[in-house]
């Protein structure tokens, strides 16, 4: 027979088990709760997250534009650099309207034509292209000469590097305002303008030439140099000579250039006449008297 206080104890023992059951369903609900509690902690945690990765993102984007916006504006501002560069070789770089020969200039304030370095200033002439088809020859006459120098005159023109050549030409202007030679002399000058008749292959701008005006034609002249005229005991003479000694004879003079003199009376064509005074010891020289039917001067 089963005795009451072992029912009693398994009375206690039953007990104790339900309480255990009771704790641990307990216990169960309350780890359930804080599983929910971790997980909605966690779920808020990922939302968090994907919001701050959104906001990351779109902060990303705006900063990627502007910076995208910022590239742009430099391309922009590089290409209108490029093409204000492009306008400015443009302006920089002349072209001739025309074909030709480019000549340089002369810079006025060093003497010599333009060249690399040089500052040019607005309005200044650095390079022409001169109509080749009608050349002049530019060239100063002293002041004593230039009263007989007028416009369509005749003229001889003498390139220096081709003295064999000779071009006919018209005097075309003559200078109103003379000019100092040079700053070691009081001599004035005055331009003259010569048009050349024709055109020719070796005539180039820029090249020197020797220029004879013809101011007068006169027919049958006897001519002599100037170096052959003196003064003697105030008389216009000439030393002619007579085999081997020269004589002084009185002779009448007319128009003269910066060469030679013509002689109105007292010599002949032919006449062999001394270029220095005989009472100078070196006198030994000798020159003929021209004649010529229309001899220029």
């Amino acid at each position: 027979m089963v005795r009451i206080s072992e029912l009693e104890g398994n009375l206690k023992n039953t007990e104790l088990t339900y309480e255990q059951a009771k704790l641990q369903v307990e216990k169960m609900k309350f780890e359930a709760d804080v599983q929910r509690k971790e997980t909605e902690i966690n779920l808020e945690k990922s939302r968090i997250a994907f919001d701050q990765a959104k906001r990351k993102i779109q902060s990303q984007k705006v900063a990627e534009n502007s910076e995208e916006q910022k590239q742009l504006l430099k391309i922009k501002q590089t290409e209108n650099d490029l093409n204000r560069a492009k306008q400015e070789k443009e302006q920089y770089t002349m072209k001739a309207t025309m074909d030709g020969l480019v000549v340089y200039e002369t810079n006025w304030s060093t003497g010599r034509k333009i060249s690399v370095g040089d500052s040019p200033w607005p309005g200044m002439s650095l390079v022409s292209l001169p109509d080749l088809s009608k050349m002049q020859s530019v060239c100063q006459i002293n002041e004593v000469d230039i009263s007989k120098v007028k416009s369509e005159q005749m003229a001889r023109v003498k390139l220096d590097a081709f003295p064999d050549r000779e071009f006919i030409g018209k005097v075309k202007s003559v200078g109103t305002i003379g000019q100092q030679s040079d700053r070691s002399s009081n001599v004035k000058t005055f331009e003259v303008v010569i048009d050349i008749d024709g055109t020719d292959p070796v005539l180039k701008p820029g090249m020197t030439t020797s220029n004879e005006v013809v101011m007068a034609t006169l027919a049958d002249t006897v001519f002599i140099p100037l170096e052959a005229v003196f003064e003697r005991d105030g008389k216009t003479v000439v030393y002619k000579m007579t085999g081997s000694s020269p004589r002084p004879l009185e002779v009448a003079t007319g128009t003269k250039n910066s060469n030679y003199i013509v002689v109105t009376s007292g010599l002949e064509a032919g006449d062999k006449v001394a270029l220095r005074d005989p009472a100078q010891k070196d006198q030994q020289k000798g020159t003929q008297a021209k004649g010529d039917r229309g001899t220029r001067l």
